[in-house]
């Protein structure tokens, strides 16, 4: 069975293991608190959603070649599940690489081919650069660009190439705790991911956006 089927899983033991990890649960006071620098691991489950879309009609004929698609505002709200991998060069300024998938729920990209899923997945591979500033005491207001490489599975069309390129932004706020290194946090993240439609090279894009609660330690 593919990997992803378990991804949700694997991501709950992350939690756990992630704030073992954090020294052994060693709490400092307010007065002894100091921020951490270096590489840091962070990993997130959250919500996602993509603009636009078609949906299936209620009756789909069993020999139907062409149908027609209802449009859409919104898929349906799917999981989202990531990883990120970073180093900060600097105090406010980090490069980081982010894996991430997201799942789409009853909109599909065409609104007449009957072969074109109504569900599917995206899967990111992105470099990022993180800004990050403070705003009280632990509390940190954070953004980022990222672009990279997008995957949707399946394809738009059964020929059509399942790879493209994306790219995004991301606005959140961070909280470092009292337990070394470990810190979590809220992000809201946009992207547009162009994949060729067809075999053809049509490249239309696909708008999404994720709400993503994180837990991270900075080693």
């Amino acid at each position: 069975m593919a990997w992803h089927k378990y991804s949700f899983f694997f991501f709950m033991i992350y939690f756990y293991v992630i704030g073992l990890g954090a020294e052994s649960f060693h709490v400092k006071s307010v007065s002894e608190f100091k921020s951490k620098q270096g590489w840091f691991l962070a990993a997130d489950v959250g919500a996602f959603t993509a603009l636009g879309g078609f949906s299936d009609p209620l009756i789909l004929p069993l020999e139907a070649t062409n149908i027609f698609r209802e449009p859409r505002f919104t898929s349906s709200i799917q999981p989202y599940v990531g990883v990120v991998v970073g180093y900060d060069v600097w105090k406010y300024v980090a490069f980081a690489i982010k894996l991430g998938r997201g799942y789409v729920a009853s909109a599909a990209r065409l609104a007449t081919a009957v072969n074109s899923p109504t569900d599917y997945a995206l899967s990111f591979v992105d470099l990022a650069l993180i800004a990050s500033f403070p705003i009280y005491q632990r509390i940190q207001f954070s953004g980022s660009v990222f672009a990279g490489i997008a995957m949707m599975t399946p394809g738009v069309l059964p020929h059509a190439r399942p790879f493209g390129v994306d790219a995004g932004a991301s606005l959140g706020v961070h909280y470092q705790t009292l337990l070394d290194g470990l810190f979590v946090g809220l992000d809201v993240s946009g992207r547009i991911s162009l994949i060729p439609e067809t075999n053809i090279g049509i490249l239309p894009g696909i708008v999404s956006i994720s709400l993503i609660p994180l837990i991270g330690y900075v080693f």
